[in-house]
């Protein structure tokens, strides 16, 4: 995502945009955080829940995940994606997808895990046209399983 539209984002309006998916049941998410001698710091999240767009064979949805840079390549994020791809499976999910903004750097993460391009769509961002690219795991219960 350009930096000029990150530089916009604001605190306030992402809690009270994400106040209805945090209490609605049907959605799940998972914090990562570290513990240190007086507090826990949060290090990493991912979101998931029914697929809201996209293809119809994939159910379930990862709609987000981020990890601070510094705990990137630890394998922090691929445990928040095993307890999604979990939750997800365990529920009535048997497959995923997730959409990417094309040349994050996450593209090779979901390459990596097997994901492949199964939709696009065209974004705009604050004036700026992006491209996603939707990454679908046909076989949620092997990807968890790949994952363990």
């Amino acid at each position: 995502m350009p930096q000029e539209l990150l530089d916009k984002l604001d605190y306030g309006d992402s809690t009270r945009r994400n106040q209805p998916f945090l209490q609605d049941t049907a959605k799940i998410a998972f914090v990562a955080e570290i513990k240190g001698p007086h507090d826990c710091q949060i290090i990493g999240f991912a979101m998931g829940g029914h697929r809201r767009e996209g293809p119809s064979e994939y159910t379930g949805e990862l709609y987000g995940i981020y990890v601070l840079e510094k705990y990137q390549r630890s394998g922090v994020g691929l445990r928040l994606l095993k307890r999604i791809a979990q939750s997800l499976y365990g529920g009535v999910h048997r497959s995923m997808l997730v959409w990417v903004l094309k040349g994050n750097r996450a593209v090779g993460f979901y390459e990596k895990l097997g994901g492949v391009v199964v939709d696009e769509k065209d974004l705009n961002l604050g004036g700026k046209n992006l491209r996603e690219l939707a990454f679908g795991w046909r076989n949620l219960e092997g990807l968890a399983n790949q994952l363990s």
